[in-house]
């Protein structure tokens, strides 16, 4: 979520789903290696989303792929942890009212 500015639901359904591929969209003077996407069914605005993911998590990336568990039984309970993170780190730091 911190990297790529998405909601808890979209950043739990793409660890779940494992929807972090290589990159193939070109940024003028810039270099993505990897981005993370959601089909229009799964989004909150029923568009698709995608998200260039920062080089700096680029180790983290195959880690999340090829992690099988989250320990978390469906994307609902995964959306509801993160969501704490979410309000007090990333909305209440930008300011927004939650």
């Amino acid at each position: 979520m911190l990297h790529c500015g998405c909601r808890p639901k979209e950043a739990a359904l793409l660890v779940q789903n494992k929807s972090i591929v290589p990159n193939d969209f070109l940024v003028p003077h810039m270099d993505f290696k990897y981005k993370a996407t959601l089909s229009r069914k799964l989004t909150k605005t029923g568009q698709d989303y995608f998200w260039l993911l920062p080089n700096e998590i680029n180790d983290v990336i195959p880690l999340i792929l090829e992690h099988c568990e989250t320990g978390f039984s469906d994307p609902f309970s995964f959306t509801e942890a993160l969501r704490p993170y979410y309000n007090n780190q990333i909305l209440d730091k930008a300011g927004v009212p939650i």
